[in-house]
């Protein structure tokens, strides 16, 4: 690839942000013109999230938006760059890259609330959210679908989780989502899903 991208961050923290902005724009560009053999397409990602406390910061709200859009011939985009939703990271709800295709748009919104923090052998502070949390998204198969279908077939999905924070910058998530199609997959994986 070659590619450029532009970040703009206020958050107030990192572990458990409780206000602020983060919003990237991303474009990537897998030319065959820079020795990329027969790969020719170009993707465009916007990614925004914001985050607002509710009455007071023990409560948060998170909400997260994504678009993604793929430039070029079909038979020039690997299947692997395809855009996808489905999994920890997009939609609980649905299995790893469920639904793929030349475009995506999705958004998410989480209601954090601070259960308890404490310090871990004097070693840590440690602060421990549950969450609630809904999805909900498309993938597009041309940029014709996009522009004809936008709000067509739209997936959701609903579930809880927990977040542990701990003072190094490190955060475990745990979440269980449901949809339509599946009835609880549960993740742990590390970081904040945005």
């Amino acid at each position: 690839y070659v590619a450029a991208a532009i970040v703009y961050n206020s958050r107030d923290e990192v572990v458990r942000p409780t206000r602020g902005w983060e919003v990237i724009a991303k474009f990537l560009s897998a030319d065959s013109a820079i020795f990329n053999g027969n790969t020719d397409f170009s993707k465009l990602i916007v990614d925004g999230s914001y985050t607002v406390p509710l009455i007071w910061r023990r409560q948060v709200l998170a909400l997260h938006g994504n678009v993604e859009a793929i430039f070029g011939h079909d038979s020039d985009i690997p299947f692997f760059e395809l855009s996808s939703l489905g999994g920890d990271d997009t939609m609980r709800g649905y299995w790893p890259d469920r639904f793929l295709g030349e475009g995506r748009m999705l958004f998410n919104a989480e209601y954090r609330l601070k259960l308890v923090d404490f310090t871990l052998r004097k070693l840590w502070d440690v602060t421990i959210d549950g969450v609630a949390f809904g999805d909900a998204g498309r993938v597009y198969t041309s940029g014709e679908d996009f522009r004809q279908h936008l709000f067509d077939h739209i997936r959701y999905d609903y579930g809880a989780g927990t977040r542990i924070g701990f003072s190094s910058g490190l955060v475990a998530r745990i979440d269980v989502g449901f949809s339509e199609e599946e009835k609880g997959l549960a993740y742990l994986t590390f970081g904040h899903t945005f």
